[in-house]
This record gives C-alpha cells, sequence and structure tokens, in this order.
C-alpha cells in the first residue's frame, strides 16, 4: 500500500485523464498499473469535480472538503479537477503498489 499528499493549483489536475489498465504514459515517465490496482482520494481542503468518461459522454460530481473517492479496481478512464480559488489538498492511498519506470 502506498500513500500521499496531492497539492493542486486552481484548474489542475493531480493526474491528467488516466485509467488503471497496464500502463500509462506521459512524456519523461510512464507507470504499471499491476492487476487488482485500487486507489482512493480523500479531499482535505478544497473543491473540484471528479470527471469520468462512460459510453463516448464525460459526466462530473463536484466533491469538497471531506469528501472521499474510491476508485475500484478496472475504473473508467478519469480525472479529479480543482475549482476552487485556493489550492486543493488531496490524500491518496493505493493498494497494491505501482512500479514506475522510464
Amino acid at each position: 500500500m502506498g500513500m500521499g499528499v496531492l497539492y493542486v493549483d486552481r484548474g489542475n489536475s493531480p493526474h491528467r485523464w488516466h485509467t488503471h489498465d497496464d500502463s500509462d504514459k506521459s512524456g519523461s515517465y510512464e507507470i504499471h498499473y499491476p492487476a487488482g490496482f485500487e486507489e482512493a482520494y480523500f479531499v482535505v481542503q478544497g473543491e473540484g469535480v471528479l470527471q469520468w468518461k462512460a459510453e463516448g459522454k464525460v459526466y462530473e460530481e463536484k466533491v469538497g472538503t471531506w469528501d472521499t473517492v474510491y476508485f475500484p479496481p478496472g475504473v473508467v478512464e478519469s480525472q479529479l479537477l480543482n475549482t476552487s480559488d485556493t489550492p486543493m489538498i488531496v490524500v491518496y492511498a493505493f493498494a497494491p503498489p505501482i512500479k514506475p519506470t522510464k
């Protein structure tokens, strides 16, 4: 299991559109997600929207301070976006661990 804290400025996302499939590539890094990868976000400060794509449409749900979001294994493409005027602070936890590569 891994945990961390994210500080997200207005209009930004801690992790752009992504799925927890086999791998996720972006510029200078690549992440390999193991089978059964799951993740949770706990919003400590700020407001935003959780966005996800399903059947060709983008859906949104508002999130704010004290909200928790769970991403089960096999989750659809998603991202969390800060829409507040202050930095969004998010505690995240995931299991099993991911394997970063270069």
